[in-house]
């Protein structure tokens, strides 16, 4: 494996696109101590590249970039850490994604990094593109990990637009939901046991809501309970046939009426 400073490096020189003279900046070393360390950790990384699998540092470049929007972008030790651990998730969990839908995205995807947003906003995304805010000022709903961790929620929303742009929007968040686990049983619950035991459980038109007004009347939960259906109920084969075709399927009222009342 390699150690922090080789894996610095090679993330801001390839996943950053710094160039030698910036990175040196950064982490306070030659320029010409910076290319030999470079060179020695990419050769030590060819060897490792079979036991990593499919996506690796180099592959993930080719996937998606990070770009910080902040008026006046820096690389200051705050946003040096950022890019690092936003890699070090992405580099988790991307390969596991990308083989679970069987799929690459089609363009290279953008993650855009916003200096702040509203105290409810953590990311969207459309298109190839994924906004976050700023892991280091989350505002006071959030936390640093949490925005880091959404990410990967978008990513696999993202992932399945590109694959089936007409998939419905309880579709596209159940699974982001799924991949990222960020949803807990109590918020689930909570959400949605009230609708559920009263029989107004949404149906799936009011699922497909593209609006900022998803969240009411638990739609994030219910989107989660339908695909935690799909996974358990179906193969992989029949889950990835349903994304591409996105038809109705019969039984999700009654699972989630077995699942919470």
């Amino acid at each position: 494996m390699q150690n922090e400073l080789d894996q610095q490096i090679i993330s801001l020189r390839f996943f950053v696109d710094c160039t030698l003279l910036e990175i040196s900046k950064i982490i306070g070393m030659p320029e010409s101590a910076v290319k030999n360390r470079l060179y020695r950790a990419l050769n030590k990384l060819k060897k490792e590249l079979k036991e990593w699998g499919d996506i690796t540092i180099m592959s993930i470049k080719e996937l998606i970039s990070i770009v910080d929007k902040s008026e006046t972008p820096s690389k200051n030790d705050g946003m040096n850490k950022v890019y690092h651990d936003l890699f070090e998730e992405l580099k988790s969990n991307v390969d596991r994604i990308i083989t679970t839908y069987r799929h690459r995205p089609s363009q290279k995807i953008a993650i855009e990094i916003y200096p702040d947003a509203p105290n409810w906003f953590m990311g969207t995304y459309k298109d190839n593109k994924i906004k976050i805010v700023s892991p280091l000022n989350p505002g006071p709903e959030h936390t640093y990990q949490s925005v880091l961790r959404h990410t990967i929620s978008l990513f696999t929303m993202s992932l399945v637009k590109d694959i089936n742009p007409l998939a419905p929007k309880w579709l596209t968040h159940g699974l982001g939901g799924h991949e990222a686990k960020q949803m807990s049983q109590e918020y689930i619950q909570y959400s949605t046991s009230e609708s559920i035991q009263n029989n107004a459980v949404p149906s799936f038109q009011a699922l497909t809501n593209d609006t900022w007004d998803f969240e009411e009347i638990g739609r994030y939960g219910f989107s989660h309970l339908i695909v935690e259906y799909l996974i358990h109920s179906y193969s992989l084969d029949a889950l990835n046939k349903f994304i591409r075709d996105a038809t109705d399927f019969q039984g999700g009222v009654q699972y989630l009426k077995s699942r919470l009342c």
